[in-house]
């Protein structure tokens, strides 16, 4: 279950930093079918099937709220760039500065 924790508000802080809020959604509704079929595989019970769910579900939420609040308050928009998917591959990158 920690683990569960764990990924879910990594999740959600990948996707608070990424996309809108419009993605929690569809995340929390395919993590829910996948703990599903995981849970029948085991032959888990409903309730700690139904626990894994919630715990999941909210902590996807959690992580979005937290780096979204970290980009927003924590670093306003004119003060650090947003990160880009060519930053995020080539730490090394930056961009040439211009008078």
């Amino acid at each position: 279950m920690i683990a569960l924790a764990v990924y879910g508000f990594l999740l959600g802080s990948i996707l608070g930093i990424w996309y809108r809020v419009l993605v929690l959604v569809p995340t929390i509704v395919t993590s829910a079918a996948v703990i599903v079929a995981v849970a029948v595989f085991q032959g888990t019970d409903l309730s700690r099937t139904a626990l894994a769910m919630i715990v999941l579900g909210v902590l996807v939420q959690a992580g979005y709220v937290c780096s979204s609040l970290m980009l927003h308050v924590v670093m306003p928009r004119g003060s650090i760039a947003r990160p880009t998917l060519l930053a995020a591959l080539s730490p090394g990158h930056r961009k040439p500065r211009t008078p």
